[in-house]
Formats: C-alpha cells, structure tokens, sequence
C-alpha cells in the first residue's frame, strides 16, 4: 500500500473510537467535535487523493490495525480512570510489557533485523541507544 494510504488508515483512529463510544456507550459529542473530524477526514482524503494504492493483504492488516488500536486506546483509558492514573503514568506502565511483545512479534515476522550484521565501528549500536534514550 501507498503511504497516502497509510496516513488515511492513521487517522480512521479517532473517528472509530467516536462511533464505538457512540454505539457502546451512548456518547454524544459536541457538534464542533463531528464537524472537525469530517474536515480531517476530507482534508486528508483531498491531499491524498492521487497518492493511494491498494491492495487486499494491506487493506486486511489496516483495518486490523486501526480496531486493535482502537480497542487498545479504549482499554488504556478504562484503565487509567479505574486506577486514577494520568497518562503519563498509565503508558509508563506499559511500556515495558508492550516492548517485550513487540520484540517478540519482530523477532517471529522480521527475520531480516535478527540477520543483520551491525558495523565494526559499533556505530550502529550507539544510533540505536540514542534513539531508545530519546524514546524515554
């Protein structure tokens, strides 16, 4: 898939959180709120109009994408309210535990990265410690 595609199937996030609120829950937002989702929604289809390629497997895995993330915000926030955590506290909490899982997943569908050979320079290694230091 293109990345004008990937960019739509980013932002189907906050929309399918609204309608699953709106059906589970019965919540009703502000009109501000539907009227500034339907410009995102259509400004990013206008800029990405002419950038969209498709295919089933990529549109299959999108849309698993944006139910599992959106199911996971949902489960993140019931939490957060349950325990009286502020978001900071709440994505510290799962942190360690969602990157576990992801190195898991990337060690069992990404065989290229465990093939990868670093440089003797150990510069790669360095790039790589930056970039986790920088993610806290």
């Amino acid at each position: 898939n293109s990345v004008g595609f990937y960019q739509i199937t980013k932002l189907w996030g906050v929309p399918v959180i609204v309608l699953y609120e709106y059906f589970s829950a019965g919540t009703v937002y502000s009109t501000k709120i539907y009227c500034s989702l339907v410009f995102l929604l259509f400004g990013v289809g206008l800029a990405t109009v002419n950038d969209i390629e498709l295919n089933a497997t990529g549109f299959t895995l999108a849309v698993i994408a944006v139910l599992t993330t959106t199911q996971f915000h949902l489960w993140q926030g019931s939490k957060q309210k349950q325990y009286g955590l502020s978001p900071i506290q709440c994505t510290h909490s799962i942190a360690l535990p969602q990157s576990l899982i992801t190195l898991l997943f990337v060690a069992a569908v990404e065989r290229d990265v465990l093939e990868y050979r670093f440089h003797k320079s150990g510069m790669d290694v360095i790039l790589i410690g930056v970039s986790c230091v920088l993610a806290m």
